[in-house]
């Protein structure tokens, strides 16, 4: 499901990702553990295609992700540890803007039925704040 060979990636001369390779095969459960600054928020960027390899190949149900990045989304997803919605937009600003980077169709009724769905509709123009929402 997931090949990950030789992936290298480079910050102003520091290796954060340094050669690395391994997979995981469908159905299996990964984690991804080490000390800060050993690379797994790299390796996890560099695996959904949120920054490209400076070498190596990194594929996910058989497309490259450096080369299929909109395609790759389609089969993975991520679950930050911190939440990674800006404080100064509204829920309903959070998903439009997640919604046009992932190119989604259809974003306004998408998102409508996603609110209604977690009952949020009523907060679609709250601020999202660390553990609450709030007016705007």
């Amino acid at each position: 499901m997931i090949e990950i060979k030789g992936l290298t990636k480079t910050y102003r001369g520091v290796k954060a990702v340094d050669n690395i390779t391994f997979s995981v095969s469908k159905g299996e459960v990964f984690g991804l553990l080490g000390p800060n600054g050993a690379g797994k928020t790299t390796t996890i960027k560099l695996l959904t295609a949120l920054i490209r390899p400076d070498s190596g190949k990194c594929t996910v149900n058989g497309p490259d992700v450096a080369v299929n990045p909109y395609q790759i989304k389609k089969h993975i997803g991520a679950v930050p540890q911190e939440n990674n919605l800006d404080r100064e937009l509204t829920a309903y600003e959070n998903l439009l803007i997640y919604g046009m980077l992932h190119r989604v169709k259809d974003k306004e009724r998408k998102i409508r039925e996603h609110l209604k769905m977690v009952d949020l509709s009523e907060r679609r123009d709250s601020l999202f704040q660390r553990n609450f929402f709030s007016r705007r």
